[in-house]
């Protein structure tokens, strides 16, 4: 406002989204200390910002019209202004009689897409409609809480188009469920998803979720429905890109949830939780002819609104080689080889959880020994071929079983055993009747034969007794009478490489012995701690609620 006090005057800008601009004094201290502001092809704010009022409060906000030049919609600006006091130097003493005023333009409605898919934004009433990708955000200059209405579409979500119309109210609440329904089939359907409403420095946030977002990863169809509505259920075919929205119906939108899942035409597994973040578990879906045992994993995602369930086989077979594979079950001939590209990994369906599998070189016809699914220790596993060997390693989680394959290394054997003896020695592992000689100056990578077995070798000690050893730790001992000279054995490490020695030299079973404890350090790691905290935040607000510690 001018000092006549009876028009306005350009002071500034234009500005772009970011900019500031410090205001001059004639046009601060008008007689009326009004500001107005217009925008783009719109014209100047009937009402204004009467700044002067930050002098009586620290914060002030009105929300001011700019109507269109040429048709159109109007414009809504939330002008928030707040008062910052500065200390004032003046002859040796600081005084408080400072301040700094800051006028703050913001838009009055903000919708931001948590969905992992793009929707349609259209207001009621304003011609054009934008499309909001996932994890974007839109201004919607022309919406004002409580006189306006937004309908929202997802044009593309499991084959169908689903729209919602909801006001923007005035107060609008913290959590609210919207809507959406479908026409496209015979038979309408409703999606329910959550609208999260606050405030932030003035401006109305609206943040569109879904509670959960369902992961298929086992190449089946699931279907799920919750413990509580046997009504509604939903589909998730295996080639579907993307995840498929999921949320109670009612009052239980926002409460604990609980749902059931099935695997193709199997009966629906028992109920299991969605609430428990970070916690994983394992459910079974039947069929009168097997049964089929699901890994659910529950996840927190980016926004603190959405967990992410995801879905997956039970056991799942990893190719960390560079040999294309193939596995399947023992005692099922019948059955097609399951094929594993190197580098890759596939879902696997054990008929039964407790069995045995055995693995091949792709191209090849001679399989290793049938091992344990739950194989709790890496093993090697011998192949009759020139590619020698494949080393087997399982890790069993509270949601999954991944069996890992890799190529035979160096190291990899469980025992190399060398004969530094003037006699052969008889070796059998532990309930096998397969006995086999190692003759004197002669060594022989050995692995187990049986891998479900007792993984005990065994051989003849003093007076013929029996001794066995797991090749798991350093061991020393004696195999023949000390009045014929005596004769030792000794299991050590070398590098990677479990060592099994015979010899009738006591002074180098000694020293085999204890390689390993004269054995210079080549790293020597220390690990402190000074102390231990811990921090919960609210994410949605970027604020840290608690910080509890322990320190030294």
């Amino acid at each position: 406002m001018t000092p006549r006090g009876n028009e306005v005057e350009r002071v500034g800008g234009p500005l772009a989204p970011g900019d500031t601009l410090n205001l001059p004094l004639f046009a601060i201290h008008s007689p009326t200390a009004e500001l107005f502001f217009r925008v783009e092809k719109s014209t100047v704010s009937i009402v204004p910002f009467v700044w002067k009022e930050l002098q009586r409060i620290s914060t002030f906000s009105s929300v001011l019209r700019c109507d269109p030049k040429e048709g159109g919609s109007p414009v809504f600006i939330q002008v928030i202004g707040e008062t910052e006091r500065l200390p004032h130097e003046r002859t040796g003493k600081h005084t408080l009689s400072s301040v700094c005023h800051s006028v703050y333009l913001r838009p009055t409605v903000i919708l931001r897409n948590l969905l992992p898919l793009d929707i349609v934004v259209t207001q009621s009433g304003i011609s054009g409609e934008t499309t909001v990708a996932s994890g974007n955000h839109l201004n919607l200059p022309s919406a004002c809480p409580g006189s306006c209405s937004l309908v929202i579409k997802l044009p593309n979500y499991l084959e169908r188009e689903w729209s919602c119309l909801e006001d923007v109210r005035l107060n609008q609440p913290e959590l609210t469920v919207w809507s959406f329904e479908s026409h496209d089939a015979m038979k309408g359907a409703t999606l329910d998803l959550g609208m999260h409403g606050g405030k932030t420095k003035g401006t109305l946030e609206l943040s569109l979720f879904a509670p959960c977002w369902m992961i298929n990863k086992t190449g089946f169809l699931l279907t799920y429905r919750a413990a509580d509505d046997s009504s509604n259920t939903l589909y998730h075919p295996p080639d579907l890109n993307g995840p498929v929205l999921f949320g109670s119906k009612g009052k239980a939108f926002f409460g604990k949830k609980k749902a059931l899942v099935r695997i193709e035409n199997s009966e629906w597994s028992t109920n299991f939780s969605l609430d428990a973040v970070g916690s994983s578990g394992v459910v079974s879906c039947s069929t009168p002819t097997l049964t089929r045992q699901l890994g659910v994993h529950v996840q927190l995602t980016g926004c603190s609104l959405t967990k992410r369930v995801i879905f997956m086989p039970r056991v799942v077979l990893v190719n960390s080689g560079n040999l294309d594979l193939e596995c399947r079950e023992e005692g099922r001939s019948a059955d097609p080889w399951i094929y594993i590209p190197a580098g890759e990994c596939c879902p696997f369906w054990p008929h039964d959880v407790n069995g045995k599998l055995e693995v091949q070189v792709a191209g090849t016809s001679q399989p290793t020994a049938p091992f344990p699914i739950g194989l709790i220790t890496p093993m090697l596993l011998p192949l009759s071929n020139r590619y020698g060997g494949l080393e087997v390693e399982s890790q069993n989680t509270e949601g999954a079983t991944y069996i890992t394959f890799r190529p035979y290394k160096p190291g990899f054997a469980p025992a190399l055993i060398i004969n530094h003896h003037h006699k052969g020695i008889d070796l059998w592992e532990k309930g096998s009747k397969n006995v086999w000689t190692l003759m004197p100056n002669e060594q022989r990578q050995f692995s187990w034969s049986d891998p479900s077995g007792a993984r005990l070798l065994c051989w003849k000690g003093r007076n013929g007794k029996e001794v066995s050893t797991g090749l798991t730790e350093d061991d020393l001992g004696e195999i023949g009478d000390r009045e014929n000279g005596g004769s030792y054995w000794v299991t050590f490490l070398d590098g990677m490489q479990r060592i099994l020695l015979f010899t009738d030299d006591v002074a180098l079973a000694q020293d085999a012995r204890t390689a390993g404890e004269l054995e210079a350090a080549s790293m020597n790691l220390s690990v402190s701690f000074h102390g231990l905290g811990f921090s919960l935040v609210d994410d949605s607000k970027a604020v840290e609620v608690l910080h509890a510690g322990i320190a030294r």
